[in-house]
């Protein structure tokens, strides 16, 4: 018997306990987090004690009119997200704000973009040579 549909979207799903929800909880890490700035992205982040990190993502209308291109840039940056959030080295609440062109990059430079950031604000830990 195949798995229901409804299971195989929860597997790949971010879960509400993963994401920021409340506008006081972005105001709080925008200003009070430790800010990290790359060609497409600045990422603020804040250490919590909860048992998972959790992303905000905001992308404005500044950045493009189109709503379904500023809807596929939050997808794509909450599945970069999503699979390296457990190699993360600490949890953190972390919102990420899409910068001028950064929905015209492909999926690999926002992967790689986000990398970046991760390793620059500690939470990712740097590479072995």
């Amino acid at each position: 018997m195949l798995p229901s549909r409804k299971k195989v979207e929860d597997v790949n799903k971010l879960g509400v306990n993963k994401r920021l929800r409340k506008r006081a909880e972005y105001l709080r890490i925008q200003s009070k987090g430790k800010k990290t700035k790359s060609k497409y992205f600045l990422i603020s982040v804040v250490e919590n004690n909860s048992e998972c990190s959790r992303i905000g993502v905001t992308i404005t209308k500044k950045i493009d009119k189109r709503a379904a291109r500023r809807n596929r840039l939050r997808r794509r940056v909450k599945e970069v997200f999503r699979k390296f959030n457990s190699k993360f080295e600490h949890n953190a609440d972390i919102v990420v704000v899409g910068l001028k062109n950064s929905t015209e990059v492909d999926f690999t430079q926002i992967k790689k973009d986000l990398v970046y950031l991760f390793y620059q604000s500690s939470l990712l830990k740097p590479l072995k040579k």
